[in-house]
């Protein structure tokens, strides 16, 4: 794809990939999509139902959003001029689950990390919420483990 934001003006781009990958569909496994920062997901999600061809070839699975456990606050609380999206809002909001990075390096004493992980729990209606750190992979594993599993799934 060439340079640019996915979620505002390259969607073409995405488009264009994705017929591409569609006429090898028999040698891909999973396309998965990674859009950097603070992108809106609505967007993107909506090229996969608004094209027929890519409709017809290809469907959202699920969203991972990962936020930055020093930062998140400050993101979800901004606040935006009117007619303008919060795009960390939107991005919680579609997530299936939501990986809290860097819990390890946390300016928050570990009782407030595990405070913000009950809350964002509490708000999640039951999607998960996953503590991801340098140290301890778990978090990491877990949305691999995700990600094959939906494969299987599709492969059935």
């Amino acid at each position: 794809m060439d340079n640019g934001c996915m979620c505002c003006t390259v969607r073409g781009d995405l488009v264009k990939a994705l017929n591409e990958m569609a006429k090898r569909k028999d040698k891909i496994d999973y396309v998965l999509i990674e859009t950097t920062g603070l992108a809106d997901p609505a967007p993107v999600c909506l090229t996969f139902s608004a094209d027929e061809d890519i409709a017809r070839n290809f469907r959202v699975d699920g969203i991972v959003c990962m936020v930055d456990v020093n930062h998140v606050e400050q993101h979800l609380d901004e606040v935006k001029a009117e007619g303008m999206v919060n795009e960390a809002v939107q991005q919680v909001a579609f997530a299936d689950r939501i990986l809290i990075n860097k819990v390890d390096l946390a300016q928050y004493v570990g009782s407030d990390v595990n405070q913000m992980l009950s809350d964002a729990r509490d708000r999640r209606d039951g999607r998960p919420v996953i503590p991801t750190s340098l140290v301890d992979q778990s978090g990491a594993r877990e949305v691999a483990e995700w990600v094959v599993a939906q494969i299987a799934a599709r492969r059935q």
